[in-house]
């Protein structure tokens, strides 16, 4: 019985590549007959380690079957110092096989994308050989055998073609084991088997580790000095990674230069705004892939906001994780608002995910200026409310470094459905007089409502020349309501974070649209030259106001990093609709991050 090897295992990260200055050669031995074989010339043969000549002896006998050798193979393949040399038997070249494929080995392939029935006892192109060739091979690896053969078996020759039986030799079965990192980091191998998707005790399967260094590249706080390597260890794949620890956690702090000279506003103070935000990002401090978020912002000498975020992902082993957020926001002595928010996240790659939520929003009236009630006869814009909203928010994003971006691309969608309840306030009904009625007025209102908030966000960034990009983004937000929409319900635009060149929370709105247009000069990893430009859309319609505004801000501005840290500098100006420029408010902001 004649019996040919057609295909050696087609394993992951078995091989140890020795990097050197030396050069590896591969030096292939054809018979006496040598024909001009064309079809291999594209194929290297010097390489820089002894794994890659290894890999072109391979693709060249495959080259070899797509041609028609069917029966190429490689023999009495030996290394002679830095020289790989092996004789090559092409075999006949033929047009076509009839090939049968054993009972239990079609058993075996069954549920795979395999379209049996296409090749089992039918004629075949060489092509369409090497295809199915590699097709149940890679069927074999994925399914726990990375040791996997495939030979032809009872040979027979017939003009031009070859008949002949298909065996698949699976040969040890191997299931994975614990994931190791060679080197000390901080981070769980539990953490790591779950974001990885590597299972103790599932079968072994290349497709899964061959998505292993794009998800790694995907993790924010630790990076691979190389590719990983798998060691077969009894029956179990162990994979062994390569990682280090890297800076993923980070601490903001700006401080902003806002002038007031020349205010539009006559109520407004004449002497000159500072603003203040802190911020601390803190990724993966415990090892086990969690996140918490602080920030606290000092917008006006009355006007605060306190941001808490949490997430602790893969709850029970699964790709579930909790979310938790809470804010605190004083507006002057006009209203407190309080949000809470509770989320489930099913868990993407790196920072991607898509969540549901349940979140509450309260706002309570503080001081109320109760001559101005009285005056108008009516309620003011901004009410005690409560809203109860359930929602879903997808996160995704692909960049190639997440606080300096060069390419790459993120988007972010946020919608909310629920209801809104108006609480009276007694400070209000106690203002009853014989010609105004508060309780007539909040009678009016309808005590419960429905609705809808929506938010989203898209930025692109694209590499220009050699060290520069130019990033695009729209952001938008709107309010869908049934009834009216209070001042202290809307969206609140303006500052360094949304709408640059115009004081914080300058503009309240319950529709907009924000597109920038920035260029960005790389300097350094994380070093920048910029220069910006903020269009927006602000439609304010709230209980009593109907007004449209086209605001648009332009500025520049520095990042650069030192050894304490990153230190930022931007001044930027704004224009209204029917106001231009003036360059005297011009807005400069200070900041300094640390990365840890």
């Amino acid at each position: 019985m004649d019996r040919l090897l057609i295909c050696i295992a087609f394993c992951f990260g078995l091989g140890y590549s020795g990097f050197s200055q030396n050069e590896y050669t591969l030096e292939p031995v054809f018979p006496s007959d040598n024909e001009n074989f064309s079809f291999i010339k594209d194929i290297p043969l010097i390489w820089s380690d002894s794994t890659s000549v290894e890999l072109a002896l391979k693709q060249l006998v495959f080259r070899f079957r797509e041609n028609g050798y069917l029966l190429a193979s490689a023999d009495n393949s030996s290394w002679k110092e830095n020289k790989l040399v092996a004789d090559i038997d092409p075999g006949p070249q033929v047009q076509w096989a009839k090939i049968e494929m054993d009972s239990d080995d079609l058993i075996f392939l069954e549920g795979e994308n395999i379209n049996l029935n296409r090749w089992n006892g039918k004629e075949v192109f060489p092509g369409e050989f090497t295809e199915l060739e590699n097709k149940i091979l890679n069927a074999a690896i994925n399914r726990g055998y990375p040791f996997a053969k495939i030979y032809l078996d009872d040979l027979e020759f017939e003009d031009e073609g070859l008949k002949g039986t298909l065996v698949l030799e699976k040969g040890k079965a191997f299931n994975f084991g614990k994931v190791r990192n060679i080197d000390p980091v901080n981070i769980s191998n539990r953490y790591l088997q779950q974001y990885l998707g590597i299972e103790e005790g599932e079968p072994y399967s290349k497709e899964v580790l061959e998505k292993i260094p794009v998800r790694l590249r995907e993790l924010p706080f630790v990076e691979s000095k190389k590719d990983p390597t798998v060691t077969f260890l009894g029956s179990k794949a162990i994979v062994n990674l390569f990682l280090k620890d890297k800076k993923a956690s980070r601490g903001d702090a700006i401080l902003g230069y806002l002038p007031r000279n020349n205010s539009l506003n006559p109520e407004e103070s004449q002497k000159d705004l500072f603003t203040l935000s802190l911020m601390a990002d803190l990724n993966n401090q415990l090892g086990v892939g969690e996140r918490i978020y602080v920030k606290f912002e000092q917008l006006r000498p009355q006007r605060q906001e306190l941001e808490l975020k949490g997430n602790y992902p893969y709850i029970f082993g699964l790709p579930f994780g909790a979310n938790g957020e809470f804010s605190l926001y004083r507006r002057d002595s006009a209203f407190i608002g309080i949000i809470s928010e509770l989320g489930v996240q099913y868990l993407f790659s790196g920072n991607n995910f898509l969540k549901v939520y349940w979140e509450n929003r309260t706002t309570n009236l503080a001081d109320i200026d109760t001559s101005k009630i009285l005056q108008q006869r009516s309620l003011p814009d901004q009410l005690d409310t409560r809203n109860t909203l359930f929602g879903i928010e997808w996160n995704q994003q692909n960049l190639n470094y997440r606080f300096n971006p060069r390419s790459g691309w993120e988007v972010k969608l946020r919608t909310g459905f629920g209801l809104k309840k108006v609480r009276e306030n007694n400070k209000i009904l106690d203002l009853a007089r014989e010609d105004f009625s508060p309780q007539i007025i909040y009678d009016s209102l309808a005590e419960q409502s429905w609705q809808i908030r929506v938010e989203g966000q898209i930025a692109k960034y694209v590499p220009v020349g050699v060290a520069s990009t130019i990033k695009g983004s729209l952001r938008l937000g709107s309010i869908l309501a049934e009834s009216d929409v209070f001042r202290n319900e809307q969206f609140r635009l303006g500052g360094n974070q949304l709408l640059r060149g115009f004081d914080e929370e300058n503009f309240n709105a319950t529709h907009y649209g924000v597109a920038t247009l920035e260029y960005r000069l790389l300097l350094a990893t994380n070093s920048a030259l910029f220069a910006f430009g903020d269009f927006g859309f602000v439609e304010d319609i709230s209980s009593q106001t109907d007004n449209r505004d086209f605001p648009v801000g332009l500025g520049a501005g520095i990042t650069f990093e030192t050894k304490v840290g990153i230190f930022g500098f931007s001044l930027a100006v704004g224009k209204e609709e029917e106001l231009g420029f003036d360059l005297r408010r011009v807005k400069t902001h200070f900041g300094y991050v640390s990365l840890f």
